[in-house]
């Protein structure tokens, strides 16, 4: 299991911030006869920061975001699902969280929310046989 990402936050006014995050991450179980996933998220993302006073470090806040991800799943060996699925997902969601300031350039965040998932993905069985289908299921 893996993951790789780099953001920027930046602060639009006294209440407000705008992030970016790139993300990379999956799992490759494929030398065990498993199978494997590699996802890719780009995430926009909105704060407002709730109670704000000298600055926006340790503080509560509210959040938006869209993540949009395209997904890719390799079976192998005796994998119990054998077939290759591509697809893309939409992820809006809101957040609640807190911002701990540790020294002046690194913070700690936590946070909870909810999203809801849009899914239109692919499923390959074999060369010449595609199925494509769209689900849509809610996620905590």
């Amino acid at each position: 299991m893996y993951t790789v990402g780099i953001g920027y936050e930046r602060v639009v006014s006294n209440h407000f911030s705008g992030q970016i995050l790139l993300n990379n991450y999956g799992y490759d179980g494929r030398s065990t006869d498993g199978n494997a996933e590699c996802l890719t998220a780009i995430i926009p993302e909105v704060k407002y920061y709730i109670n704000t006073t000298d600055s926006l470090s340790s503080s509560f806040y509210r959040a938006v975001f869209i993540e949009m991800l395209r997904k890719k799943h390799l079976p192998s060996g005796e994998s119990f699902d054998s077939r290759e699925r591509e697809g893309k997902q939409i992820r809006p969601g809101v957040l609640l969280g807190k911002d701990w300031q540790l020294s002046q350039r690194w913070h700690l965040e936590t946070y909870a929310g909810v999203k809801y998932r849009f899914v239109w993905e692919k499923v390959v069985y074999d060369a010449q046989q595609t199925v494509t289908y769209t689900t849509t299921q809610y996620q905590k």
